[in-house]
């Protein structure tokens, strides 16, 4: 697994070597990281990628990859920072809207902004 977010750093540790047959990386795969992978890691079979730079991976990637018998696969870790407010602090503001609490007291209540508190209502929606 390679956690490193800067390219020249994840090229030196990927000349490194490694034996792995499945690897997951956090930024988008180029075509130079590609090459550096099958030059380095000859039991190579599996890349992980997060389902937002799945996305953003050009085809000529994935075309190289199909030729090569190397799978990218749509992992289930999120890329970026996680989610500061949860499902409970979701679940406490529906909550007091739903017993006429206005927003402004809510968000004083449970020290959210109240921008947020609209932007998680609207989603949950």
């Amino acid at each position: 697994m390679f956690k490193t977010r800067k390219k020249e750093e994840l090229l030196t540790e990927i000349e490194e070597g490694f034996t792995d047959e499945k690897v997951y990386l956090s930024r988008i795969v180029g075509m130079d990281i590609l090459l550096a992978l099958k030059e380095h890691g000859e039991n190579l079979k599996v890349i992980v990628v997060p389902p937002s730079v799945y996305g953003q991976t050009s085809e000529r990637v994935k075309s190289h990859l199909e030729k090569v018998r190397v799978n990218l696969e749509k992992g289930n870790e999120r890329a970026g920072r996680p989610p500061m407010y949860t499902g409970e602090n979701l679940k406490k503001i529906v909550q007091l809207k739903n017993k006429g609490v206005s927003i402004v007291e809510i968000s004083r209540k449970l020290d959210i902004p109240r921008r947020t508190i609209y932007y998680l209502l609207e989603k949950e929606g």
